[in-house]
């Protein structure tokens, strides 16, 4: 059975009160090294709340502040549903007047909003202090032990990366001995805050003995080895600014190709197989983990939709027809978007008689009770995808024999032939991995909007979409203007908010 990761904060957790700015803890212990944390059933306790926060459903309210949190990949308000809005991909039946019109700013949301992930840093504070618990237990073996500080350094290297991408440098608390302190503390340079990351994502690597849980499925959804490998890829890749970054991606995406991975040969088969050889980290799903993906892209009147007999949506989101008609005919890829569906009344609705935008059925193992099918975070699709924007940034030149291999193993999947003008030049090349990244990774994880700002596209494609709030500050998020005010200016505010 997979292991089930239930959004319930432990005990351990209740040791934590958190200040009202969010960025200071305040550590009030009721336990003690004598009656806590003596047992591997202990520590696994402790490691269900950080799991807890990369479901896929709704979230619950937190034990120690009594602020309702949200689960990062709910279909429904979570990182990529969020992101998305942003993006060209999306098409927002709701039409959020705010994100998908960049008309946000500091004081739109409070940081105990869902959407508002700024208060997930609590986390990492409570994570620096498990790790400094582990640290100390007596009583397991060392392998016990390092195997759970593993995987604490990679959920804490996630949570550091997640709040780069979309807040910039914070000012996390990854000392134990500064828990109690109440100072509020400024925010870290980008240098420092990105090193620090990337040592939790190193030490992870090193600790956690298991490379990949695809073929052991009593714990599919733990962290391992290319969990935390691939978070440190994204970091890499997204923040290279010089060959001796783009170095630094090769190494560790090759050291990824190497933990056995594999692309599926089926495109659509990497989301209907469980556990598959592409797949390198996924939120399981069973009967007890809900997904809403089904209910937010169907329409109310669909009866069904790619064969698939279905239930009524909420209609919410879908794919812009302009993204839709970057496919082309032919693409395999095709086979998880619906450009039609039969309507409850008999008929069939497409484009030409209302469809407002084409239906993301990446997911198709459609279960009544929106339960059963695993939320597939990273797989090895976008590493090889990645080695050849990596490879292709460290040539001088048009693309050579390897960089073209790592995007013709993607694309001869899809049914898709790389034309000869992608191949005559450096530029010409990246401009083609960034097409075909949009198109293979479509609605995953928030990788739309990261490749657009590495692109230099994500505001220009925003004007020209016409939106023309958009400026360059919505390259990244603003900190909330209550943690601000709590701050009395220690916290500075990203650049361009108010």
């Amino acid at each position: 059975m997979k292991t089930k990761f239930v959004y319930v904060l432990t005990l351990f957790f209740t040791l934590t009160a958190c200040k009202k700015d969010l960025l200071v803890t305040e550590v009030k212990d009721q336990f003690t090294e004598n009656n806590f944390l003596k047992t591997e059933a202990d520590i696994k306790s402790a490691l269900t709340p950080f799991y807890s926060l990369f479901g896929t459903d709704w979230g619950a309210a937190d034990v120690a502040t009594g602020n309702y949190i949200g689960s990062f990949n709910v279909a429904l308000g979570g990182i990529d549903f969020i992101t998305s809005k942003m993006t060209d991909d999306m098409f927002d039946v709701w039409k959020d007047p705010d994100l998908g019109s960049f008309a946000f700013g500091a004081a739109t949301f409070n940081s105990n909003t869902q959407s508002v992930f700024f208060s997930r840093i609590q986390f990492v504070a409570r994570a620096t202090q498990l790790i400094d618990r582990l640290e100390k237990i007596e009583g397991v073996s060392d392998a016990v032990k390092n195997q759970y500080l593993g995987e604490m350094y990679c959920m804490r290297g996630w949570l550091l990366w997640i709040l780069y991408d979309l807040y910039g440098p914070l000012n996390p608390i990854l000392d134990a001995s500064q828990l109690s302190n109440k100072e509020m503390q400024p925010r870290m340079t980008a240098e420092a805050y990105l090193a620090a990351t990337e040592a939790d994502l190193i030490k992870a690597i090193g600790l956690m003995p298991t490379v990949r849980y695809n073929g052991n499925l009593n714990n599919w959804g733990r962290v391992s080895k290319s969990t935390a490998s691939m978070i440190l890829l994204k970091l890499y890749v997204n923040t290279a600014k010089t060959p001796a970054d783009w170095e630094k991606a090769k190494v560790i995406g090759t050291n990824l190709m190497g933990m056995g991975f594999s692309i599926n040969n089926s495109y659509r088969n990497v989301f209907l197989e469980p556990a598959n050889n592409e797949i390198i980290y996924a939120v399981p799903g069973n009967a007890g983990t809900f997904n809403w993906w089904f209910k937010l892209v169907l329409p109310s009147d669909a009866v069904i939709v790619n064969t698939i007999t279905v239930r009524p949506g909420w209609g919410g989101m879908g794919m812009n027809w302009a993204f839709f008609d970057k496919y082309t005919p032919g693409d395999r890829r095709l086979e998880t978007i619906a450009s039609s569906y039969r309507r409850d009344n008999g008929g069939i609705r497409n484009r030409s008689n209302g469809l407002q935008y084409a239906i993301p059925m990446k997911y198709m193992r459609f279960v009544p009770t929106d339960q059963g099918f695993d939320w597939v975070m990273f797989r090895y699709a976008d590493v090889l995808l990645y080695m050849a924007e990596i490879t292709n940034e460290l040539g001088s030149g048009a693309p050579n024999n390897t960089t073209i291999d790592y995007l013709k193993q993607v694309t001869d999947r899809a049914n898709v032939t790389i034309p000869a003008s992608a191949l005559l030049s450096k530029q010409a090349f990246k401009d083609y991995v960034f097409e075909e990244r949009a198109k293979e990774l479509y609605f995953e994880n928030g990788n739309r909007r990261q490749d657009m700002i590495r692109q230099g596209t994500f505001i220009s494609n925003a004007i020209a979409r016409g939106k023309p709030l958009a400026t360059a500050k919505n390259l990244v998020f603003p900190i909330p203007a209550n943690v601000i005010e709590t701050s009395k200016g220690v916290l500075t505010q990203n650049n361009g908010y108010n």
